[in-house]
């Protein structure tokens, strides 16, 4: 919630000021190691490259100013786990909202994967369909559901733009991503994609007795 998630509207001055020494708070509390007294190195560092066109995909985005060392990938045995950072300040001066394509409505940040932050991890999707022989399932995970309905207690019950019909959603049906997993909400809820066989597992977190197995 220091990312976004609580409606940061524009005169709240003091979070939206500070937003980036959050970012870079997760980037370096839970995603680097300190190797200096004021340089971090970066857990996940590396590429993936694709068996097929040779086609190399960084880690993290790092042309994403906002999402690189938040958004990154991680392959265990034979799986690929990619996290998102869905969260997307829009805007300074202004909250962003808009009705007609369900956009927004959440103050200056928004739920979404766009510009350079979209190429990176549709680049990720296509190397990784290269590389199937290595890896046998796909994860995605990010803070905020992307199919509704699901339960809600306690929540804001922020949602991604464009929802099922976002380019973010879309390219996970393309390259056949198994799972999405997703928070936010305090409660759990599995749902399954209409036209593809992507599943959704919005859960609650909010206490260790609701951790749940894969």
């Amino acid at each position: 919630h220091e990312l976004g998630g609580n409606k940061w509207f524009v005169e709240m001055l003091m979070p939206n000021a500070v937003l980036e020494r959050f970012r870079d708070g997760f980037r370096h509390g839970f995603n680097s190691v300190q190797v200096g007294e004021s340089w971090f190195k970066f857990l996940y560092s590396g590429n993936m490259v694709g068996s097929q066109t040779g086609t190399v995909v960084p880690t993290t985005p790092w042309k994403s100013s906002q999402h690189k060392r938040l958004s990154y990938f991680h392959q265990h045995k034979n799986v690929l786990i990619i996290t998102i950072d869905l969260f997307e300040k829009v805007s300074t001066t202004n909250d962003f909202i808009d009705k007609s394509k369900g956009e927004g409505g959440e103050g200056t940040v928004t739920a979404t994967v766009r510009g350079d932050h979209l190429v990176w991890f549709e680049n990720a999707l296509k190397v990784a369909s290269e590389n199937r022989s290595s890896i046998k399932h796909i994860i995605v995970q990010a803070h905020i559901p992307v199919l509704e309905p699901v339960r809600k207690a306690n929540s804001s019950g922020m949602t991604t733009d464009g929802g099922e019909e976002s380019e973010f959603w879309k390219l996970m049906r393309e390259y056949d991503v198994d799972l999405y997993l997703c928070g936010e909400v305090h409660s759990t809820t599995a749902t399954k994609d209409k036209k593809s066989n992507l599943i959704q597992i919005a859960s609650r977190g909010n206490g260790v007795n609701n951790f749940f197995k894969i």
